[in-house]
């Protein structure tokens, strides 16, 4: 009788403890609003519900709440639909709530919350590790990297996550291939006066080497293709197009003979949809799963 007694009053003493802590995390989110847009009790609800459909806790959602918040989601329905779908992105991606959200955040701020949703952005990275060498914490530990110029230059997420997939597969680290492609990015976007001098002696116009000749080719790839036509392929000239990038070789070969590869996984990117959740579902029916979610409703 008195072990069944501590054991009921060590578990209250627990259940007092994890509603202190997500009181004080809730707090801390409060600070960021305005009075007319603090955290209402049906937001906390959602917060407690998804820590019980996720097998979370409710710190935790609220602490990614509180990121999401801080990376500037407007919109307290926007706000929780990104802590969702960052939810099953996480769960999927064997990775933790904090780390998918910034990713998808960090995505839609760079292409445009107005054009890139949570889910789209979540279901393109999802393809890219099911079609690259890659894990989803590596990619999204990277990504962010590389999105911001590339959305400037007017490539898509979809391309963006087309390359990394195929260019993984040639380098097989994923921090070395995003910082490689947005080296690529930046060397045309603002090209040395050498690399302008020698595409000029190889025969190209001094104009196609830019941001302006990329976009008149129809996208990076396109540009690459012609790099290659001007080049040969000689390691030489491409290092003075491209000085200081580990990896250009990798790269370059969507350009060149495995050209067809990468068509093939861009084509499987015209449809992501749905990726997400997926992979959550897999996970879900695990047994480790069902044991953290039941854990995480008491």
């Amino acid at each position: 009788l008195v072990g069944s007694e501590m054991c009921i009053r060590d578990r209250f003493k627990e259940s007092i403890d994890r509603l202190r802590v997500f009181g004080k995390t809730i707090a801390e989110v409060n600070t960021l609003l305005e009075d007319n847009a603090q955290i209402t009790g049906k937001t906390r609800e959602a917060l407690e519900g998804f820590a019980s459909a996720f097998g979370s806790t409710r710190r935790v959602q609220a602490k990614g709440f509180y990121d999401i918040i801080s990376a500037g989601v407007q919109g307290t329905s926007n706000q929780l639909e990104v802590l969702r779908v960052a939810n099953e992105a996480a769960i999927g991606g064997i990775t933790d709530v904090k780390t998918a959200a910034s990713a998808i955040v960090r995505t839609m701020n760079a292409y445009g919350q107005e054009n890139m949703s949570a889910s789209k952005a979540s279901d393109i990275l999802f393809n890219t590790v099911k079609f690259g060498v890659t894990t989803f914490p590596e990619l999204a530990e990277s990504i962010g990297d590389m999105t911001p110029l590339a959305a400037k230059m007017g490539v898509t997420f979809e391309e963006v996550g087309a390359l990394v997939a195929f260019a993984t597969k040639q380098i097989g680290n994923t921090p070395k291939t995003v910082t490689a492609l947005r080296n690529v990015l930046s060397k045309i976007i603002g090209p040395t006066a050498d690399a302008k001098k020698q595409w000029v002696e190889l025969g190209g116009a001094a104009e196609e080497f830019s941001l302006q000749g990329l976009k008149k080719k129809g996208g990076l790839v396109p540009f690459l293709r012609r790099v290659m036509e001007l080049t040969g392929g000689n390691s030489k000239a491409l290092k003075r197009l491209f000085p200081d990038i580990r990896g250009l070789t990798g790269i370059l070969t969507l350009a060149g003979g495995q050209f067809e590869e990468y068509v093939k996984i861009m084509e499987k990117f015209l449809n992501t949809a749905g990726a997400t959740s997926r992979a959550a579902n897999i996970v879900k029916d695990s047994l480790d799963f069902k044991i953290n979610r039941r854990i995480a409703g008491e």
